[in-house]
């Protein structure tokens, strides 16, 4: 018996690449530059272009396009646009790019090069965008950013990191209203050793649960997924199903056996 659960493990036929290798201006509070270590560098256009050849030739389907942003949380997507465009012409990888809140120009360039998904991480309070990523913007800035990704011809996945905020997450953020969405990623704050939150508790799986709850009242035809970027858990795994998630990221054995589903070896940000 199925539960009609999607479990996704991207492994190496979906890895994340990281174009600014292990540089990043921004070195948000809960993260210090600290995950971009795990991913593959390609910090040349050429060498991205290998990487993702290489990716097609292994049998993968396709990787995440990441990296670090300046200090205006921008990636530097421009010198890649027409390497983008050769992966996407020449190969049938999926692509997922995770470009920070890129400029309009920026988000054209990935709209014509094809890429498959923009994922844009949604703050749970305002606050955040300062207090946590360091930048400069307001509520109003980043609802016009949102605007403009929803004028693109592209699937979007917004992300949603709790944990962050002092100020609690029991509602889900205002800026979900912003934008046409069908799927969202749920992920939650993993103490990291190195930065300025790694004292921090993190939350409990009720109370992740309880946040899955909240948006499934609010938006019931959307689908959540639990996210790669959470402690690991079979309590917070259950939890997030209980309350209404229909997809896990890199599943314990435990929750698979409990709650058979279907395997897909690509990123949980993919329809």
């Amino acid at each position: 018996m199925t539960h009609d659960i999607k479990y996704f493990i991207p492994g190496r036929k979906f890895p994340s690449i990281s174009i600014t290798g292990k540089s990043c201006a921004l070195q948000c509070s809960h993260c210090n530059g600290y995950y971009l270590k795990h991913m593959v560098p390609a910090v040349t256009p050429v060498e991205f272009l290998k990487r993702a050849n290489k990716i097609e030739q292994d049998g993968g389907r396709g990787f995440l396009l990441s990296g670090g942003c300046d200090s205006e949380g921008k990636m530097p997507l421009a010198p890649f646009f027409n390497a983008i465009c050769n992966i996407k012409k020449n190969t049938n990888l999926m692509i997922n790019a995770h470009p920070g809140i890129a400029d309009i120009d920026a988000l054209r360039l990935l709209e014509s090069a094809g890429v498959d998904v923009i994922s844009v991480d949604i703050p749970a309070k305002i606050t955040v965008l300062r207090d946590v990523y360091g930048l400069d913007i307001s509520g109003q800035q980043f609802a016009e950013f949102l605007k403009e990704l929803v004028e693109l011809e592209v699937q979007i996945t917004p992300h949603v990191t709790l944990g962050l905020s002092n100020e609690g997450n029991e509602a889900p953020p205002e800026f979900l209203d912003e934008f046409d969405w069908s799927l969202l990623v749920v992920n939650s704050l993993i103490p990291t050793k190195g930065t300025a939150m790694e004292s921090r508790t993190p939350l409990g799986p009720s109370e992740v649960g309880s946040f899955i709850s909240s948006v499934k009242r609010r938006y019931p035809s959307a689908e959540i997924r639990l996210g790669c970027m959470r402690p690991r858990s079979y309590e917070y795994e259950r939890a997030a199903i209980e309350s209404g998630a229909k997809g896990i990221a890199i599943p314990s054995g435990k929750i698979r056996k409990e709650y058979p589903g279907t395997m897909f070896s690509q990123c949980c940000g993919i329809p």
